[in-house]
């Protein structure tokens, strides 16, 4: 038997590279995902979404919390922790560019680290990324709701190069979700030209949310074609060209609790299409994971690393915490699918480090820290199941 593991979100925000900076100016992220090591090691193949650029240190690396840099050091990490592949492919893919996204490509093929989602001019596009484990061999095929930065005028050539699944000019927010988004403050002349980090801090401040939860619910139907047509065909043809297909895609609105339209619109084409197994990401946070018939799917995986103090998250939302999933393969066939609870701890100035929440509990002494991790972790997996957790509370891995 196989085992295939999945990551959501693995993100490099800005209270991530001080405290990873080195004595020589250089950035060391092991420290955050030491903890993480020892689950992955027992992973055969690990996938997961890597969500941002290696642009360069001459582009700035993450200025704000939400236009993404990482240093390329950051993929040193990536690889040593046990991933084999990531998707990079999401909202931040352009955060710098077109030149930053070819950049990325580069660098982690100079690193031996694979990827998909996106690929270089010079090379011959694929329907999906081909992997083989004891003799069977699997697709992955990712995709990205859209980009934070639109492609223009000469730029517009390089959409070829992307996975989207809608027209990336057009939001995946309604009309009504985008009005909540702003309020009086943000029109302020001051305000506006603070980073959304400080505006954020100002709203609540205020008493008002620094963000608000949002749906992918925009369906105006000129958006999809010809886009889900193509995600379509790419997974009939990997139906045809491999034994098992995974879609792995970037959907699902910010820091909403159920699934949005789009994103069930998006995985109901996936099954149609003869997906065998998806797992999504982007909320930012746990999202419901069910068998339909018998093609797991997890809505949002949720986070890997997210600074769990930013006034841009909903934290009651629990963003700090995520899923890991695991697929136990017999053959081409699932014996079954599993996943791991794990939650980003770091406090203002300190590293940021990623734990399975069984083991965060072992670490803990204050009782009203056990209680604490507790709640949250019955409510994660109250996101994830939608009922409540029988038994054993704590455990290393729960079965879908």
């Amino acid at each position: 038997m196989k085992k295939i593991t999945f990551l959501g979100d693995i993100m490099c925000e800005p209270s991530m590279l001080t405290p990873n900076k080195q004595a020589d100016g250089s950035y060391n992220f092991d420290d955050t995902f030491v903890k993480l090591k020892p689950m992955l090691a027992e992973a055969d193949y690990v996938i997961g979404n890597m969500e941002f650029p290696l642009a360069g240190q001459e582009a700035t690396y993450s200025p704000t919390f939400f236009t993404f840099n990482a240093p390329d050091s950051y993929a040193d990490t990536i690889k040593n922790m046990g991933v084999d592949l990531v998707s990079i492919v999401n909202n931040h893919t352009l955060d710098r560019g077109v030149d930053g996204m070819m950049r990325t490509m580069r660098v982690l093929d100079e690193k031996g680290l694979d990827r998909v989602g996106t690929h270089l001019p010079e090379e011959e596009r694929k329907e999906a990324f081909y992997f083989t484990l004891d003799g069977v061999k699997y697709a992955v095929i990712a995709y990205t709701y859209t980009t934070n930065k639109v492609l223009k005028d000469d730029d517009v050539k390089y959409e070829q190069y992307i996975n989207y699944l809608r027209k990336p000019s057009m939001s995946a927010y309604t009309p009504e979700i985008r009005k909540k988004m702003k309020t009086w403050v943000d029109k302020l002349p001051y305000i506006k030209k603070l980073k959304e980090q400080k505006r954020a801090k100002i709203k609540r401040f205020l008493g008002m949310p620094g963000t608000v939860e949002r749906a992918d619910d925009n369906m105006e139907t000129d958006c999809f074609s010809p886009y889900i047509d193509n995600f379509v065909a790419d997974i009939k043809k990997a139906k045809e060209n491999s034994d098992f297909v995974i879609c792995f895609p970037h959907i699902g609105g910010q820091f909403n609790r159920k699934t949005g339209l789009f994103s069930e619109f998006v995985i109901k084409h996936a099954l149609d299409a003869g997906a065998d197994a998806i797992f999504a990401h982007h909320s930012h946070m746990v999202q419901k994971a069910e068998y339909v018939g018998n093609v797991p799917v997890a809505y949002s995986l949720g986070n890997v690393t997210m600074c769990p103090y930013a006034a841009t998250i909903i934290k009651e939302h629990l963003p700090d915490y995520g899923l890991v999933a695991h697929l136990y393969m017999n053959g081409n066939k699932i014996e079954k699918t599993t996943f791991s609870i794990i939650k980003g701890v770091q406090k203002k100035g300190d590293k940021l480090v990623s734990w399975p929440v069984d083991e965060l509990y072992k670490s803990l002494t204050k009782e009203k820290d056990k209680k604490k991790l507790e709640k949250d972790v019955r409510q994660v997996y109250k996101y994830a199941m939608g009922k409540d957790i029988e038994g054993e509370v704590f455990r290393k891995e729960y079965e879908l």
